[in-house]
């Protein structure tokens, strides 16, 4: 009998991520008129600011784009 190693699962919370934000971010005319701060960004995609600031240094296209 072999032994199976259990797959790993992952810790926590899955992330609200989608790579559509980009193009929301990008669209957006109230993130653009508040000069795309992470409050208005995360206003407008329903997100805490916090996940705005993780989400920039976790995702290359994501900070691209809130620049």
């Amino acid at each position: 009998m072999t032994e199976q190693t259990p797959e790993k699962r992952e810790v926590g919370r899955p992330t609200l991520y989608r790579v559509e934000f980009c193009d929301t971010v990008l669209t957006n005319p109230d993130i653009q008129n508040e000069g795309a701060t992470d409050v208005s960004i995360a206003e407008a995609l329903g997100v805490s600011r916090d996940s705005v600031i993780r989400w920039r240094a976790e995702h290359e296209e994501f900070a691209a784009a809130c620049q």
